[in-house]
């Protein structure tokens, strides 16, 4: 296996970023071992909090269990639209604005009243146990970890997709 360094975590951190919108410190974990990296979770964890230190990274939501991450992006002040301060047209003024992007996620809510939330993961993240989840009436397709329940995931992308849970189908895979 390969040595994991802040630069790969870098790389696979933007990768992640561009093809969800945000990514965890689990999710870059999960890819640097499918790319043949030794990858531990403290180790990613610290590497991207040197990120977000050196500005390369930003947390974009943190629920107290698990923080999301996205790429800061600067927008010029041409960018800015502000009805009631008018920017002018020289070009050599820029305003660093954060924009975040990000992937639907959805808060589920069980029957003892409890919540999580929940958001699909790419396909290129699965693994085995992980949720395929489609319905009968849609053609999307999303993807979920193994430690949610069916009933979870069901809901979740009958929230997300807006189809009926019974029309909803979930299956491990593989």
């Amino acid at each position: 296996m390969k040595t994991l360094d802040q630069s790969i975590v870098k790389d696979i951190a933007t990768d992640l970023i561009k093809a969800n919108g945000e990514t965890t410190t689990l999710d870059i974990k999960r890819e640097a071992r499918n790319r043949d990296f030794w990858a531990k979770q403290d180790d990613v964890s610290a590497m991207v909090s040197g990120l977000v230190s050196t500005g390369n990274l930003e947390v974009n939501d943190d629920n107290g269990n698990y923080r999301t991450y996205v790429t800061p992006t600067v927008a010029t002040d041409d960018d800015i639209h502000d009805s009631t301060n008018l920017l002018d047209d020289d070009d050599d003024d820029t305003t660093a604005t954060v924009v975040p992007v990000t992937t639907p996620s959805t808060v589920v809510i069980h029957r003892d009243g409890s919540s999580t939330p929940v958001k699909p993961i790419t396909k290129a993240l699965t693994q085995k146990g992980d949720w395929e989840v489609s319905s009968t009436t849609d053609d999307t397709i999303q993807y979920y970890l193994k430690d949610i329940t069916r009933d979870a995931v069901r809901s979740a992308y009958a929230k997300l997709v807006d189809v009926k849970f019974v029309n909803v189908r979930a299956k491990k895979i593989k």
